[in-house]
């Protein structure tokens, strides 16, 4: 996180940019590749742990898909998980909350 702030009480983080993991399934697919196992693994570890993260400090996420995670480093192996707009946290206690669907169809 480069910078936060609020304006209108949104909260605005301003995090590095990075190609999306689906632009990079997207490319391996066009060039008609398999993603690699050892990059499938990688990948799948570290948005396995964002959420369970997330999930552990009680915050759900709400649309997670393969345009809210961004490839960073040199190498664009490590993923971050963006666009927080329509997460939230969870009250005390409470393990899950689902009344109604939200985030990307």
């Amino acid at each position: 996180v480069f910078a936060h702030d609020y304006n209108n009480g949104q909260g605005i983080i301003v995090m590095e940019r990075g190609e999306t993991l689906r632009d990079t399934f997207i490319e391996y697919m066009i060039n008609g590749m398999p993603l690699p196992p050892f990059l499938a693994h990688r990948f799948w570890s570290q948005m396995v742990e964002s959420i369970f993260y997330m999930h552990r400090i009680g915050i759900v996420h709400g649309d997670v898909k393969p345009e809210n995670f961004i490839q960073v480093g040199s190498d664009r192996t490590t993923l971050r998980l963006i666009d927080m707009g329509i997460s939230f946290q969870l009250p005390p206690n409470v393990t899950s909350r689902l009344k109604t669907a939200a985030g990307t169809p």
